[in-house]
């Protein structure tokens, strides 16, 4: 009986963690991607603007503004993409956004942003 009310006041804490992020990609911006190659090489490229890409991920930004987690961890750099104002690092199931003067993290699939590759 007394496990109750600590599941509800956990589930009410986890729940009250959670932000909601307004990143939005500025329509004339050029956003730079940095993606892993083998090992600590890096393939850098630019994502124009009204591209597929460009489109696809203000999809998924639009799709996935709440949710995210405060963090203070500190991420290995993955696919990395980077505007004026924040920047995205998606690593394996997780997508950490620093924005806004803050370290954000979300859930994430790696279905999710495979189409952010240099070519």
């Amino acid at each position: 009986m007394k496990r109750i009310p600590i599941i509800l006041i956990v589930t009410a804490l986890l729940v009250g963690c959670s932000n909601k992020l307004s990143i939005n990609l500025l329509p004339s911006e050029t956003l730079n991607l940095s993606t892993p190659m083998h090992g600590a090489e890096t393939s850098t490229c630019l994502i124009a603007p009204g591209t597929l890409k460009h489109k696809a991920l203000e999809n998924w930004l639009s799709e996935n503004r709440g949710g995210w987690q405060s963090t203070p961890a500190s991420y290995v750099p993955g696919t990395v993409v980077s505007g004026s104002n924040f920047s995205l690092n998606f690593v394996g199931s997780i997508a950490i956004a620093n924005y806004s003067g803050g370290q954000y993290s979300h859930p994430a699939n790696r279905t999710d942003y495979e189409f952010l590759k240099c070519k």
